[in-house]
């Protein structure tokens, strides 16, 4: 009876208010949430392009390490008017190397060479190292910033015929038109007095010697690089090789200046910390390099690290008021462009190589290791 009284009350509850309880049932109805399309549309793609950026984050440190070595390269112009080339090399290597000296001692490596001809290789790898670094430092001396960082990034095209004799690497016809490619961007940017006449002709020579030297640098870094592939193939690790290398470049640089009797202190002040500064950027781009060289593709590497060559320009007109010449700008072009060209050549015939060993991913990051011990 009880249960019969609340139905009847409950419908004369509903009769009272002149509504059907399938009306009630009706108007219970779950409103969509109004979303705005165009914001959850930017966001998505905001956090897709986060995620690439994350993704290709090595890529970025390049940039960076790019930067670092062009900033490097401009405070070697402002130390060169008080302290001598040489000794501004020493001051780099000796910088340089409790680096590789800590990553041993953490990683446990013992230091010593494993063979009498990995050792041989490893003194002669810095000796043909320090000379290039010790070249190039003197072209920046004489050649604009820029012209001499462009002549530089030739030296994937000279590898190619030091691989043939040293490694007994096949070299074909599209190897000797990127040489001569390389050759003409030099051309066009040392502009020799016998062939274009502009300006006085002591700037004109002057600058001329600055790129001859900066082309020794490029040659010497690409016998580096073969050796150093060489070394690779001896299993020598690749901080043992830049361990020895700064040890082998800090006695000879200091024998050197020791010699030539052009040991001087550096004036207080900014100079001392332009040294300082140095040592830093050439640590930052070193380690830079050589994670994004372990993570990424090597040709996007070099691609990205010729951006060194715009850095150095913009960096030389900015501290130096020094701006390119139109011919410096194609002949700039034609070497990164053959230099572009020869390391995706080479790094696609090692790429199919070690595709068909079925060892293609460690391949890559071997690869990266051994170019990351190939800098200046």
């Amino acid at each position: 009876m009880e249960k019969a009284e609340k139905t009847n009350n409950v419908l004369n509850d509903h009769d009272q208010l002149d509504v059907e309880p399938e009306d009630v049932c009706r108007d219970i109805v779950v409103q969509p949430v109004a979303r705005d399309v165009t914001d959850s549309g930017d966001h998505c793609i905001s956090l897709y392009l986060w995620r690439q950026i994350f993704k290709h984050r090595a890529l970025l440190y390049v940039v960076v390490a790019a930067f670092c070595a062009a900033l490097e390269s401009i405070l070697v112009r402002y130390v060169s008017k008080d302290v001598h080339a040489i000794q501004v090399s020493f001051t780099r290597f000796l910088l340089l190397l409790p680096v590789p000296a800590s990553v041993l001692t953490y990683r446990g490596i013992s230091p010593k060479a494993d063979s009498k001809l990995a050792l041989a290789l490893l003194i002669i790898r810095g000796l043909v190292g320090t000379f290039s670094l010790t070249a190039f430092y003197y072209a920046l001396y004489f050649a604009d910033i820029g012209n001499a960082t462009a002549v530089l990034y030739g030296s994937p095209v000279f590898v190619v015929f030091f691989a043939r004799i040293i490694l007994k690497e096949a070299i074909g016809i599209i190897d000797a038109v990127l040489a001569l490619t390389v050759i003409g961007g030099v051309v066009l940017i040392s502009q020799p007095p016998f062939l274009f006449a502009k300006g006085e002709k002591g700037d004109d020579w002057k600058e001329l010697i600055g790129v001859l030297l900066a082309l020794c640098a490029c040659i010497t870094l690409a016998l580096a690089i073969t050796i150093t592939a060489k070394m690779g193939k001896l299993r020598v690790s690749s901080f043992k090789i830049v361990f020895y290398y700064s040890i082998v470049a800090s006695v000879t640089t200091a024998s050197l200046t020791t010699i030539i009797k052009a040991w001087s202190i550096p004036p207080c002040g900014s100079v001392r910390f332009a040294l300082v500064g140095m040592g830093i950027l050439s640590c930052s781009h070193q380690c830079l390099q050589t994670y994004s060289l372990s993570k990424e593709n090597s040709v996007l590497v070099t691609i990205v690290r010729t951006n060194e060559v715009i850095f150095a320009y913009a960096l030389q007109f900015l501290f130096f008021d020094t701006s390119p010449s139109t011919l410096s700008l194609i002949g700039a072009g034609l070497i990164m462009a053959g230099s572009i060209t020869a390391s995706w050549r080479k790094m696609r015939v090692k790429g199919d190589v070690a595709n068909q060993r079925g060892n293609g991913n460690s391949s890559h990051r071997a690869e990266g290791q051994i170019q990351a011990s190939t800098e200046l």
